[in-house]
């Protein structure tokens, strides 16, 4: 099987994936179940507690979050322009005044405004 070539090849991870896959694909494989659970007890106790959970699909969707999580902040998967929309909302509020305090009124703190600089 895929798992245990995985394993012997010291990915548990990836062979706890492609045990779930075959274990979903297959439930009633006595040598798949014997499979995913090698690939459960010779995985991370984070990740096989989500394979045990969830199955393929979570261990999948946790992997994908992990590795997101692990990305530079430059190459993580942001939405258009926004870096831009960030730089832009701190300058207006150094503009205003604005510290992000809350009063206890609920209304927001301010200094006294600034004028923001021309271009």
């Amino acid at each position: 099987m895929l798992s245990a070539a995985l394993t012997a090849a010291g990915d548990a991870t990836a062979a706890l994936l492609a045990a779930c896959d075959a274990a979903e694909a297959s439930p009633g494989r006595e040598d798949v179940a014997k499979a995913l659970a090698d690939a459960l007890d010779a995985a991370p106790a984070s990740h096989a507690a989500v394979a045990a959970a969830g199955g393929a699909r979570a261990l999948a969707a946790r992997l994908a979050r992990d590795a997101e999580a692990t990305k530079p902040e430059v190459l993580r998967d942001r939405p258009k322009h926004y870096y831009y929309y960030r730089w832009m909302t701190k300058r207006v509020q150094v503009g205003v005044g604005w510290r992000g305090e809350e009063e206890e009124t609920g209304d927001r703190a301010r200094a006294d405004p600034l004028p923001l600089p021309l271009l």
